[in-house]
């Protein structure tokens, strides 16, 4: 959805394909999300210009049910990508360059910022995010 032009009109679509019952997984960024507050302009989850629209939990949310979708759940992923590629965008434009060689340690990274990113995936803070909605009647 945000790589797409009009997200309403493929909610909209997607609503019209589907069986009563059925579900869509849809799988986006959280621009709510930590690495986003974090690395603002440098977070790898912008992707601009290929990002065309952010969501939050909030605004997927009332999305899908502008479209008659009932959100089931939203689940926060466990990636540390999104912190070492944040880093390393900024590394690249000379800001903070001892970010990106800590956060990419193979040793800090399996450990120390694989637990923090998990912890806060369970706390909905990490910055991707997989919405389960279903199709009511």
């Amino acid at each position: 959805l945000e790589h797409l032009p009009s997200p309403s009109k493929a909610l909209e679509k997607a609503y019209a394909l589907l069986k009563e019952g059925g579900q869509l997984i849809i799988i986006v960024p959280d621009f709510s999300g930590i690495e986003f507050r974090l690395f603002k302009e440098y977070c790898y989850g912008l992707q601009v210009p290929n990002h065309l629209n952010h969501f939050t939990p909030s605004t997927i949310r009332k999305y899908c049910e502008k479209y008659g979708f009932k959100v089931e759940k939203i689940i926060h992923h466990k990636f540390d990508r999104d912190f070492v590629a944040s880093a390393q965008y900024m590394r690249d434009d000379g800001l903070n360059k001892w970010l990106a060689p800590v956060l990419s340690n193979k040793l800090f990274r399996k450990t120390i910022l694989k637990a923090v990113v998990i912890l806060l995936s369970y706390l909905g803070m990490t910055s991707r995010m997989t919405v389960w909605v279903k199709k009511d009647g």
